[in-house]
């Protein structure tokens, strides 16, 4: 990504391209459409012909954000644009000096040329992003544009792939790598001519056609102090608060304002000052954006390596975005994003009351930007207070354990499209409101101590888009090919030769009995990055055979801490 990108990297509530996710595309089209309509509906239309506007034609209102804004709100947007955010003087020097440049050709406002983004490549198949570099296939399917990831384009069977509802023929596939970037539009003032990246005058061209009208901020200024014009009212513009409550999002956003005054009493004492004196968050929303049912099919070949006919091949889920907003500058920016996976008590072991959180995203952007009376950025604070009262609600419901993992790879864009350049990978902390907590390994993949329960894939949760149900299809994938070559090998000398050979009956034998290669190949894969992936039970579990214990019907060690045992 170019450092130009890293000037203005909030991302507008209304910004068509400033939210991307790892979820499907139907979901980024449901919260498209959504946002859409909430757009359009701010639109102001002039009722007199030659009110307000430059040539005096009937124009729609509303299309820039900074038509509501008062001229003391514009002029902080616009130094707002100007301040660098970076790590090196060397960088921070650059921006300076294009800014005190003459060039007509950059934006007047932002002082930059290009605003370059990364094409966002996501999977038509299986909804996974395509990371930056590397091998997509792509074609176009009645004018609309459609992605394949190199693993269901070669794990398609036949001469064509079906793509939402139409066959394609893997032979109209072309193959691409992706090293796209997409330039951020530009719009033009309709009285002085001034050009503007859409992104810097918060105006999204595509959603109003050529009937808006458009007037850069120092146009609008001008005009305003003049009394030529008078800023839209910021009553007829909607916001996050605007958007559906649900029980989960009050619980988060009154648990979340609980803990912030309370952060923010400690702070006051220890400096000696008023509550008042200090500073504090505000302005901040909770939303809960998206809440669909889905049903997760378990791949072909995991199912025929387990081989038992007790294991469900669908997991059924909701699927849900929890999102944070802080209004900036009279702008309602997400800051905060997290999707989680809750499987109920209807779906099939060993996924029922289970929680899954894949993928937990944030900008470094929150205000204020100060540290919390616990040592850590007051923006760690409040991600982690979501967090913490999700698992609160989730325990609530009878949920008995959450799946998190804390350190993704790094270099991916989540869910959140841009990232300021100095922001670095969060990492999760322990709160004291579950009864205990464990890692992946340790929790499905050793049998040590007290422990008994046999390790079997089929005791493993089987979650959407997860590092294990991925890591088991790409291992699977190359035992079918380490498994067809060494098959190739012994076809190729005498029957008589092989039979005598002990080495190679025992490697066929091993090649048999794959389960227990992918479970040996899975858990030393996860092994060396156990801590990222964190277990936490919201319910006690037996110590013996690691079932939780709906019932409460648990023996309760009085030697030892947190030691369990099931009624059987």
């Amino acid at each position: 990504m170019e450092h130009t990108s890293q000037v203005k990297g909030d991302i507008s509530f209304t910004s068509s391209d400033g939210l991307s996710s790892q979820a499907t595309n139907d979901d980024c089209t449901e919260i498209n459409e959504c946002r859409m309509e909430i757009n359009q509906e701010s639109v102001v239309l002039l009722a007199d012909p030659g009110a307000g506007t430059m040539h005096g034609t009937q124009k729609l209102r509303g299309a820039s954000l900074l038509e509501y804004f008062t001229p003391e709100q514009i002029r902080t947007h616009i130094n707002s644009l100007r301040q660098f955010v970076g790590p090196t003087k060397s960088k921070a020097e650059q921006c300076q000096a294009m800014q005190n440049s003459s060039n007509q050709s950059r934006c007047q406002l932002c002082c930059m040329e290009h605003l370059s983004f990364t094409l966002a490549v996501y999977c038509n198949l299986c909804g996974l992003h395509v990371k930056r570099e590397a091998i997509y296939y792509t074609t176009s399917n009645g004018g609309k544009q459609s992605y394949i990831c190199p693993r269901c384009f070669r794990g398609a069977r036949g001469e064509s792939i079906e793509v939402e509802g139409f066959q394609v023929f893997k032979s109209n596939f072309v193959e691409k790598r992706n090293i796209d970037e997409l330039n951020e539009e530009w719009v033009q003032c309709s009285g002085c001519g001034s050009w503007n990246h859409q992104i810097c005058v918060l105006f999204n061209k595509r959603s109003y056609s050529g009937q808006t009208e458009y007037v850069w901020p120092y146009c609008f200024l001008k005009e305003v102090e003049g009394g030529k014009r008078n800023p839209l009212p910021q009553s007829d513009l909607h916001s996050a608060k605007d958007l559906p409550t649900t029980i989960l999002s009050d619980h988060l956003e009154q648990r979340l304002l609980r803990q912030l005054n309370w952060e923010r009493e400690e702070r006051a004492k220890v400096l000696g000052r008023n509550f008042y004196e200090v500073p504090g968050a505000k302005d901040l929303v909770v939303r809960v954006f998206l809440s669909v049912d889905k049903k997760l099919q378990v791949n072909q070949r995991f199912l025929e390596i387990v081989n038992d006919e007790s294991y469900s091949s669908e997991f059924p889920y909701k699927s849900k975005a929890i999102l944070l907003f802080q209004k900036k500058e009279g702008v309602d920016v997400c800051l905060f994003c997290m999707y989680v996976q809750e499987y109920g008590s209807e779906c099939p072991y060993p996924n029922n009351r289970r929680v899954c959180l894949p993928y937990v995203d944030s900008v470094k952007y929150f205000q204020p930007a100060i540290k919390s009376i616990t040592g850590e950025a007051l923006r760690t604070f409040v991600y982690h207070e979501i967090l913490v009262g999700y698992l609160e609600y989730c325990k609530r419901r009878g949920f008995m354990s959450c799946h998190i993992w804390v350190c993704p790879t790094k270099g991916d864009d989540y869910i959140l499209y841009c990232h300021p350049e100095i922001q670095k990978t969060p990492k999760a902390t322990d709160k004291d409101i579950v009864v205990e907590h464990t890692n992946m390994y340790e929790q499905f993949f050793v049998r040590t101590g007290e422990k008994k329960a046999k390790v079997t894939l089929t005791s493993v949760p089987y979650f959407d888009g997860d590092y294990f149900s991925r890591r088991a299809e790409y291992i699977i994938a190359n035992i079918d090919k380490e498994d067809g070559e060494k098959r190739q090998r012994v076809e190729k000398d005498q029957l008589q030769k092989w039979l005598r050979n002990i080495q190679l009956k025992l490697l066929l034998q091993m090649i048999l009995q794959k389960e227990a290669l992918l479970t040996q190949k899975l858990g030393d894969s996860i092994r060396k990055k156990r801590e990222d992936f964190i277990v936490v039970h919201m319910q006690h579990a037996c110590k013996y055979c690691g079932e939780f214990e709906l019932s409460r019907k648990l023996r309760v060690c009085m030697l030892f801490e947190n030691f369990y045992l099931g009624e059987k």
